[in-house]
C-alpha cells in the first residue's frame, strides 16, 4: 500500500549514540567538531534550528500559514568565486533517505516553461532545486510554496495538486541571497539558512569521516542516523521552525554588485553626477549609463 522507499530497507531501534550526520550537521552549521569541541550557548541555539530544519522537511505536516521554502546558502558567499562544497548536497541525499523526493538542477529549472513540473507526482514530499544561479528568481515559485501545484503532462490535461499533496521546497545555492526588509510576502515563504566553511573543496566529508556517508554505512549507523531524524521531527512538532537572523547587507551588496565591472561602472557614473549636480534621479542615472558613448550600456 507505500510507495517502495529506501527507509524500507533498514530496521532500527532507539539509541541515544551520536550519529554521524549528527557530527557532520554541527559541522556544517556551526562550523565545530562536536566530538572535539564544547558547544557554547550560542552554537547550540544555531544547530537546534538547523535539527527544526530538518525535522520541518522530514514531515509531511503542513501549515498553510507557515510552509516556508527551506534555501541552503554559503556563508561568506562572496560572488564571485563559486566555492560551493559545503556539504549541502550531503543534507540534501540525506533527506532522499526519509521522504520520497525528486531534484532538479538549477539552470534546467524554468517556471516560465509550461512543463516544468510534468513529472511531479502526488507522492512526492520535497521538491530539490539544485545550485540555482545568482540571478534565480525566487518569487516565481511564491505560488507554489503555499498553494496547490498544476502540472502540466505533455499531450495530457493538466492534473492539480492539492496543496496538502504538494512537496516541500528545498533550494540550494553557492551565491549570495538578496533580503529586502519591505517584502513580507518574500520573507514568509523563505527561510535562510548558510552552511560554514569546515567543509570545502579541500576537506570533504569523505575525508573527516574516512568513508561516504549513507552508501557505507552498516546497520548500526543506518539506526543512529534515523533516531537522530525523529529526534528533530519531535523537535519541528513540538516546537516549530525558527528563523535564523542574518545580518544581510553584505549579501544584499555582493547581489546587487556581483562583479567588479558592475560595481566600477556603478560608482563611476555616481561620483561623475553627484560631483556635478545637487540632487539626482534614477533617471538621470540612466541617462548617463544609456549614453551613446559608454561602451558598457548594453551590457543588462
Amino acid at each position: 500500500f507505500f510507495a517502495p522507499h529506501n527507509i524500507q530497507k533498514h530496521t532500527f531501534s532507539e539509541n541515544d549514540d551520536i550519529s554521524e550526520f549528527e557530527i557532520f550537521l554541527t559541522m556544517a552549521s556551526v562550523g565545530k567538531d562536536p566530538r572535539e569541541t564544547n558547544l557554547n550557548s550560542s552554537d547550540n541555539e544555531l544547530f537546534e534550528k538547523f535539527c527544526m530544519m530538518l525535522g520541518y522537511l522530514c514531515h509531511s505536516y503542513k501549515n498553510p500559514a507557515l510552509n516556508p521554502c527551506i534555501i541552503l546558502s554559503d556563508e561568506g558567499a562572496n560572488d564571485v568565486n563559486r566555492n560551493g562544497g559545503r556539504g549541502k548536497g550531503v543534507f540534501a541525499d540525506a533527506l532522499k533517505h526519509v521522504q520520497p523526493s525528486m531534484s532538479k538542477g538549477g539552470n534546467e529549472f524554468n517556471s516560465n516553461y509550461i512543463h516544468i513540473y510534468a513529472e511531479l507526482t502526488e507522492d512526492k514530499r520535497i521538491y530539490i532545486i539544485d545550485d540555482v544561479p545568482a540571478v534565480f528568481k525566487f518569487d516565481d515559485i511564491y505560488t507554489n510554496i503555499t498553494g496547490s501545484i498544476s502540472p502540466q503532462r505533455k499531450g495530457k490535461q493538466a492534473e492539480e495538486i492539492p496543496f496538502s499533496k504538494t512537496p516541500k521546497f528545498l533550494i540550494t545555492t553557492n551565491w549570495s541571497v538578496r533580503y529586502d526588509e519591505s517584502e513580507a510576502s518574500t520573507n514568509r515563504r523563505f527561510y535562510e539558512y548558510k552552511f560554514t566553511d569546515y567543509f570545502n573543496i579541500e576537506n570533504k566529508p569523505r575525508q573527516t569521516f574516512g568513508h561516504n556517508l549513507f552508501s557505507d554505512w552498516d546497520e548500526k549507523e543506518w539506526n543512529l542516523f534515523y533516531n537522530f531524524v525523529y529526534r528533530c521531527v519531535a523537535l519541528f512538532l513540538t516546537q516549530g521552525l525558527h528563523r535564523i537572523s542574518y545580518d544581510k547587507s553584505q549579501d544584499n551588496f555582493k547581489a546587487i554588485f556581483n562583479n567588479d565591472s558592475v560595481l566600477e561602472e556603478f560608482e563611476r557614473i555616481f561620483n561623475y553626477i553627484s560631483s556635478n549636480e545637487n540632487k539626482f534621479s534614477v533617471s538621470d542615472f540612466l541617462k548617463h549609463y544609456y549614453a551613446y558613448e559608454n561602451p558598457l550600456k548594453n551590457d543588462e
